[in-house]
């Protein structure tokens, strides 16, 4: 079994090495193997320092729980919005089905209105060429349609002044000579 070093562990064991080195120098009153543990434990120090800023910068847990948040409200708007057409075409649907059935039901009822007008104008057509007809024989039988049809003894002629008769000027009568 391989184990691999992470930054972390990378960054402790520099911390903890340097720390005992110095513990050492100290006791052994060396000078040089203090400033080389001091250095070690700096490192250690700016390792972790490093690794914590490094795990700030790419932690994106709480981004993507944003993100995550805001597709599904994205995706529930969608889905509000897929609902809301299709009862908008449905409703659409329903108008265009009702307002095809009011203008077969408007075309039956003009027709059945116009043939019961046409019925009862011939009706009241032919009742009146009867009471026509009827009165016509009536007159006849009476007499009253002899005189009509006679020429009219009693009729004057008016003659016009012999002046008018050429003239056109004031009165507007044409005389063709």
């Amino acid at each position: 079994m391989t184990i691999k070093p992470t930054p972390r562990s990378l960054a402790r064991t520099s911390l903890l090495s340097g720390l005992v080195a110095i513990s050492l120098a100290v006791a052994l009153d060396n000078v040089v193997l203090a400033i080389v543990s001091l250095t070690a434990v700096i490192a250690g120090i700016a390792a972790v320092v490093t690794h914590i800023i490094d795990q700030a910068i790419r932690d994106t847990g709480e981004e993507r729980r944003r993100l995550q948040s805001a597709l599904t409200l994205v995706e529930e708007e969608r889905m509000r919005l897929v609902a809301a057409r299709a009862a908008v075409d449905a409703d659409a649907e329903r108008v265009v089905r009702h307002a095809a059935w009011l203008e077969a039901d408007t075309r039956i009822r003009l027709a059945a209105e116009r043939a019961e007008l046409e019925a009862e104008f011939e009706d009241k057509r032919a009742s009146l060429k009867q009471e026509g007809f009827f009165l016509g024989l009536d007159y006849n039988d009476r007499g009253v349609l002899d005189n009509a049809l006679r020429p009219h003894v009693e009729a004057k002629v008016l003659r016009l002044p012999v002046a008018a008769v050429g003239s056109t000027a004031g009165h507007g009568a044409y005389s063709p000579s």
